[in-house]
């Protein structure tokens, strides 16, 4: 019985290390996602910034 529990625990412990090494995969982890989207987010602030100097040029240019 006691043999039989212990093969019991050791597939748990072995199916939680499973799961935490998908969960921890940087495909599947929050944290990759979050920094993947933090460059997007500055790359799209970047942008912005040059778009919106280019329309004042544009507009100082063409001011009457």
């Amino acid at each position: 019985a006691r043999e039989a529990q212990l093969v019991r625990d050791t597939a748990a412990v072995m199916r939680l290390l499973e799961t935490t090494l998908v969960l921890n995969n940087e495909e599947t982890c929050p944290a990759a996602e979050l920094k993947k989207l933090q460059f997007k987010n500055e790359k799209l602030r970047g942008e912005l910034t040059r778009v919106e100097n280019a329309f004042t040029d544009y507009r100082e240019k063409h001011e009457i």
